[in-house]
């Protein structure tokens, strides 16, 4: 078997692909909730994989690079992007995983979240579950197909698994999972197979995307439009404000531009360039 102090490999099924666990977006891949006992024990340097609901298929892969506490993951300003918003119009915002606040007693509040309750309120199984799990395991390192989940390669046909995961494997066994890890592209490559094509639509940078020919256009490195998705949405909503500015003038049937022209006349900020893409993606 693999020794304890050299990487390990975590094969699973992913039952629910629905964009919260893992959540893939905003750059970086995140696992904070379900499969808590991989989560109580990887550490960085170990490699996550995710199978699709018959093993057959590959949802993602994932090189640990952080291993946070539930309080530090909150408090993280690089990981506030990964706080939901319940309410929002986009999947990729209701679908945060950084869901857990401390409530300064050593508990924490469950925010409403994919796994809270459906009206908001908490959902103290899922609580107890996620909690259990004591840490979240982040991913600078990772591929998530989706929808898009290509074939388990046969040389790795070990990984498959039913319930629960499988970590026990022999160092030639880890070493061959890690040379086709180190093959794989990076980056989200397809949408959550639980998401429509319309969910996918608002931000997610998918090769061969609107958003990837814009950011092509415009000179952004991969790098940096990794994390578009928030800015594209904050550009999306200043479009609603530049539209409802308009509400009374019936003519109009078309959101104005507006008001994201000129937010975007001094591209001194990523915010801006992202308004930038925007006005280029919509004109």
């Amino acid at each position: 078997m693999s020794s304890d102090s050299a990487m390990r490999v975590y094969s699973y099924i992913v039952a629910k692909d629905g964009g919260f666990a893992p959540n893939p977006f905003h750059g970086f891949c995140t696992l904070a909730c379900c499969k808590p006992k991989i989560r109580a024990t990887a550490q960085p340097g170990d490699l996550i994989v995710g199978l699709t609901s018959r093993g057959e298929g590959v949802t993602y892969a994932m090189k640990v690079s952080a291993v946070l506490g539930f309080a530090d993951y909150w408090r993280g300003e690089r990981y506030e992007v990964k706080r939901p918003i319940f309410k929002s119009p986009t999947k990729l915002r209701r679908m945060g995983d950084n869901i857990y606040e401390p409530d300064g007693s050593g508990g924490f509040r469950q925010l409403p979240s994919a796994h809270s309750q459906r009206a908001g309120s908490e959902h103290s199984g899922n609580k107890e579950h996620d909690l259990d799990g004591f840490n979240v395991l982040v991913g600078d390192r990772f591929v998530y197909f989706g929808v898009e989940a290509p074939a388990l390669p046969g040389a790795l046909a070990f990984l498959r698994v039913g319930r629960g995961h499988k970590c026990q494997f022999t160092d030639d066994h880890v070493a061959e999972v890690n040379g086709w890890f180190e093959e794989l592209p990076q980056g989200v490559q397809g949408r959550p197979r639980m998401w429509s094509a319309s969910d996918a639509a608002s931000g997610i940078y998918l090769p061969g995307s609107s958003l990837a020919k814009g950011v092509q256009r415009s000179g952004i490195t991969r790098t940096r439009a990794a994390g578009l998705g928030r800015m594209i949405g904050f550009a999306f909503r200043a479009s609603r404000v530049a539209r409802s500015s308009y509400s009374t003038r019936r003519s109009t049937p078309k959101p104005s531009l507006g008001l994201l022209r000129s937010c975007s006349a001094n591209a001194k900020t990523p915010r801006h360039e992202a308004i930038s893409l925007v006005i280029q993606m919509l004109d």
